[in-house]
């Protein structure tokens, strides 16, 4: 009987890391991609909602084109556990991660208390607030992304062909 409670624990247990460790990235576009230096990924398996709040949390990824200043040197993500208050449109975050381009950790935090701030109308984290307060579901154009290491090199490469000029854009000179 014991090794049966034992073995009931553990398959409990394991069940729940597993869940725990498998997440469902999805890119959230943005209407301006040509204006922006990052990429936004959200983990809908992480979405939950505090209590009967308005607010929910949801573990969001940035990744930068270029290296970004920190304490602890440059990155070129971000990790974070975003907090959204959906029915007063405000966001902060109150753990992260930020990595180097090689992936490497170079700086975590956490705060007790988060600093909400409000949404910018047509930002980025708009339209990331957006798809976290529908459940994942808004904006509509939004695909899974299986591994957003490999994905956001080609999503840079597009956002280059978009900004690359046809043929030449200058007046002819006489």
């Amino acid at each position: 009987m014991k090794s049966f409670f034992f073995f009931l624990v553990s398959l409990v247990i394991l069940g729940s890391a597993s869940e725990a460790l498998a997440a469902d990235w999805w890119f959230v576009p943005w209407d301006r991609p040509g204006e922006s230096e990052e990429i936004v990924y959200v983990d809908k398996s992480s979405l939950e909602r505090i209590g009967r709040s308005g607010r929910i949390t949801a573990w969001v990824w940035t990744v930068y084109r270029s290296d970004q200043s920190a304490e602890s040197g440059s990155y070129r993500s971000h990790k974070h556990r975003l907090i959204v208050d959906c029915d007063k449109k405000e966001a902060g975050a109150d753990i992260g991660f930020l990595y180097s381009a090689y992936g490497g950790l170079i700086q975590q935090y956490r705060k007790s208390a988060p600093e909400m701030e409000p949404v910018v109308p047509e930002s980025i984290r708009e339209t990331v607030v957006l798809f976290v307060c529908s459940g994942g579901k808004q904006p509509p154009r939004v695909i899974p992304v299986y591994d957003p290491s490999r994905d956001f090199e080609s999503r840079f490469a597009q956002r280059d062909r978009e900004r690359k000029p046809i043929g030449n854009s200058a007046p002819n000179e006489k």
